[in-house]
């Protein structure tokens, strides 16, 4: 479906939804205008996406740029891989979706909700799913067994 060559850039939830619902790994999370002090984000430009993130998907056989354009997905990706920093012995994965709110009603509406779920688990947890494990429904469920901590907006499941 993709070449090796391809890059992909995800921006609007229309690029986003290639992902939707899929564990990635954070390989770099780059904040572009704006930071978290005292739990408030400052220094926004409203123009400009919030932070730039690179990550792998099992989906795609090559690196992936998202633009964080949500304020509460940039906290919480500020309060996990900024603030809190990962161990050398932990990575970061993060499920992209706007389909998983928990009032069911937000999945239709447009897209002003957050969509990030970040969790920080073990090293080695994402290399070590595999394809059938990545796609049942007891994804959600393996990485909760091994999770450190995670982050998600209260509105999703």
């Amino acid at each position: 479906m993709f070449s090796k060559k391809a890059q992909i850039t995800l921006l609007s939830d229309k690029q986003w939804s290639i992902i939707d619902g899929e564990l990635c790994r954070v390989v770099s999370f780059t904040p572009l205008v704006g930071y978290v002090e005292n739990g408030e984000v400052r220094g926004v430009d409203t123009r400009t996406p919030y932070a730039s993130i690179t990550i792998e998907c099992k989906k795609i056989p090559h690196r992936i740029k998202g633009f964080i354009t949500h304020k509460l997905d940039f906290k919480n990706l500020w309060h996990a891989l900024k603030e809190r920093e990962l161990g050398n012995e932990e990575e970061a994965i993060i499920v992209w979706s706007k389909s998983s709110y928990r009032l069911s009603l937000l999945n239709y509406l447009p897209g002003f909700w957050p969509k990030v779920k970040i969790t920080i688990c073990p090293k080695g947890f994402w290399d070590r799913l595999s394809k059938e494990a990545w796609d049942s429904d007891l994804m959600e469920f393996t990485l909760s067994e091994v999770e450190v901590a995670h982050w998600k907006p209260e509105i999703i499941k």
